[in-house]
């Protein structure tokens, strides 16, 4: 593995524990750790990025939607198309 894939890697897995021991739930952590992925493969011009970046906006229009955030829900809507 590449030195840049290792530290990715790496920030991915930090990522999770933070999420995991600050009691986020699975939604709130599948959310927050896609973002960053799709922006990863999206450096490394990875189709990738497209379907994970989808599963980053569904993840929070859904969140915004559970905490009455229209706006901000709203606004998922268009970073989806």
């Amino acid at each position: 593995m590449t030195k840049p894939t290792v530290t990715m890697l790496l920030l991915f897995a930090a990522m999770l524990a933070v999420a995991y021991y600050t009691s986020s739930g699975p939604l709130e952590i599948a959310a927050t750790t896609t973002g960053p992925l799709s922006v990863w493969f999206t450096a490394r011009q990875n189709v990738w990025a497209w379907p994970i970046g989808l599963v980053n906006v569904a993840c929070f229009f859904y969140m915004f939607y559970e905490v009455k955030l229209y706006a901000d829900m709203t606004l998922q809507v268009l970073f989806f198309f």
